[in-house]
């Protein structure tokens, strides 16, 4: 059954809509300056009811410009139409409120600043913030009035400068995760391929060997020919079942269930089997991992080796999987091989791939670290099981095919019960060890 995790409710991220209007509001504050400029003048009723008015309406637009400019998904690299409507209604605002209110309106000129350089892309809010500040600057050499309107603009300066370097870090932060979210998809899309590639290329290859198996035993043994074709009906349906999982993400290998799945596999191809060490030897850590390996190395087995004998040898970090076979030849690592050695690679291990002139050893038994220590023994080596025992079908890759009425219950030998586990004297070794 699929488990879906849980979270823990205090570890849910905030409504951004809702953490945004805050800090707007909580920016409205300046606004009390001048509000209280305009009711402590001498001024009539109905300027001070409509400056109220407009002091509100500005307060408004501001928090919607805040909100659209921070729930901005991307790094701004073209005008927003809302955010280029509320920052025109905020100047329009903020002109008339100087006519009413005069020197007490000129912190407005902050949140145009502030507003331009968080809504705008950034050359234009530069543009933009700069231009409210010059403006600012101008009307007070205008009209002479340093003394009042100097100290505000030096703090309509540092709001320029300050929201201006916010904004620079903000982009670089946006980029920076726009970037891991791409590289997330990346790996993704690799992850997959790889799934689909050792599914598929195992899954097909038994296949393949299945149903050329029957069409050799159609007329010989019309029952096992058919029998063939079920089990081939059965494995591309659980392939299509693992190709479904995959592109979900929920497909584990499990190493006891692969292992039996290679033996079954490599036994059918008339490949004798032979297994050093036992699945439950192995760190629970390694397990998955091991599967994999042992699938793709099952498969290349299978498909190029032209191997009679195949050693399994498991130990806590390592798995070793070695063939009589014909040897690398010269051969470039292929698709498959490329995505273990990155899965092993990932995980901290290495993958060595040799032709087996050299016998690389693995240990049979569990090492110092492992709960079972130095003492325990390995595992018997494995006899290859055939559901037909021995009538079993010869291996169906190459060779002629055999010539009507001939005994095609001829086996390659399998290794003998209680082999010492010593590798062919040829072929190919696949070892991972982390």
């Amino acid at each position: 059954p699929t488990v879906t995790p849980t979270r823990p409710p205090s570890t849910e991220p905030a409504d951004p809509n809702t953490t945004s209007g805050l800090l707007g509001f909580l920016w409205l504050i300046f606004l009390v300056f001048p509000l209280v400029a305009l009711w402590t003048g001498d001024r009539p009723l109905g300027w001070q009811l409509g400056g109220t008015a407009l002091i509100a309406l500005f307060g408004v637009a501001y928090v919607a410009l805040y909100q659209r400019s921070e729930n901005q998904d991307e790094v701004w690299d073209r005008v927003d139409g809302r955010v280029l409507l509320y920052l025109v209604i905020l100047l329009v605002l903020g002109i008339g409120l100087m006519v009413l209110v005069g020197f007490g309106a000129i912190g407005m000129a902050a949140y145009l600043i502030a507003g331009s350089m968080f809504g705008l892309p950034l050359r234009w809010a530069w543009v933009a913030g700069g231009a409210v500040l010059l403006a600012s600057v101008l009307t007070m050499v205008a009209l002479g009035v340093f003394a009042d309107w100097g100290f505000m603009n030096a703090i309509n300066g540092t709001v320029l400068f300050g929201t201006g370097i916010a904004r620079f870090y903000a982009d670089r932060a946006r980029g920076y995760q726009a970037m891991q979210q791409q590289k997330a998809v990346v790996e993704e899309r690799e992850r997959v391929a790889r799934d689909v590639h050792d599914v598929l290329g195992h899954s097909l290859t038994i296949i393949a060997l299945k149903t050329e198996l029957a069409e050799r035993l159609i007329d010989l043994d019309p029952e096992r020919a058919r029998t063939e074709l079920v089990a081939a009906n059965e494995l591309a349906r659980a392939a299509i079942g693992e190709i479904r999982a995959t592109v979900g993400g929920l497909r584990v290998r499990q190493l006891g269930e692969e292992l039996a799945t290679a033996t079954a596999a490599l036994d059918e191809a008339g490949i004798a089997v032979s297994l050093t060490g036992d699945p439950q030897s192995v760190d629970p850590r390694h397990r998955i991992l091991f599967a994999w390996a042992l699938r793709e190395a099952t498969t290349n087995v299978l498909r190029h080796s032209g191997a009679s004998r195949v050693e399994i040898s498991l130990g806590p970090v390592q798995i070793g999987i070695m063939d009589d076979g014909v040897g690398l030849a010269g051969r470039a690592e292929g698709h498959g091989l490329r995505g273990l050695r990155e899965r092993i690679e990932a995980a901290g291990g290495t993958l060595t791939i040799a032709d087996d002139d050299a016998h690389l050893p693995v240990p049979a038994h569990p090492g110092p670290h492992s709960p079972e220590g130095a003492d325990a023994a390995p595992s018997p080596a494995r006899e290859p099981h055939s559901p037909h025992g021995a009538d079993a079908a010869p291996s169906p890759v190459g060779g002629p095919h055999p010539p009507h009425g001939a005994d095609v219950t001829a086996r390659k030998p399998p290794i003998a019960e209680g082999s010492t586990g010593v590798p062919p004297s040829r072929g190919t070794s696949v070892q991972v060890t982390m």
